[in-house]
């Protein structure tokens, strides 16, 4: 776990990296994301038709879940004492090279690319490649922009 107790801290840390603990995709977590999204799939659903039937030998996880697990895999992370609070910004790039398997392990590595201060806080660039246990690509690369404010800068 990075921890940052200041601004300062996280100003610093511009141009290194972080990698968070891995994390399983289990079949619940996608059935339970193909019923909110109503995006049901059989490649992510069916287990015994994707092994008969696709190309990846059992379910994936939808893509748009693997990215929904940014927030996620950045608080086991990153801890950051003394902010206020922190804002998802948006993304300047998203890429999914390849699928995740349920039953894969991933992980996160963050790099902070870039952090500006602004009035209250700091706004954060970070480069971001979710990988799979046993894939020879990542599952997301992403430019992703996070708004940190402190009380105090």
């Amino acid at each position: 776990m990075q921890v940052f107790n200041s601004q300062a801290e996280l100003l610093a840390f511009v141009g290194r990296a972080a990698r968070s603990p891995e994390s399983l995709i289990e079949q619940a977590l996608v059935d339970s994301f193909a019923e909110i999204t109503g995006d049901r799939q059989w490649i992510h659903t069916d287990p015994q038709r994707a092994e008969r039937e696709s190309t990846y030998g059992g379910t994936i996880a939808h893509a748009m879940l693997t990215l929904s697990l940014l927030p996620k895999l950045y608080a086991q992370t990153f801890e950051f004492r003394n902010r206020s609070f922190g804002l998802n910004y948006g993304f300047d790039k998203v890429r999914i090279p390849s699928a995740l398997r349920c039953g894969q392990l991933i992980s996160a590595a963050f790099l902070l690319v870039a952090a500006e201060p602004q009035q209250g806080g700091v706004r954060c660039t970070w480069d971001v490649t979710v990988t799979a246990s046993g894939a020879a690509r990542p599952a997301i690369v992403a430019r992703w922009l996070t708004l940190n404010q402190y009380q105090s800068a």
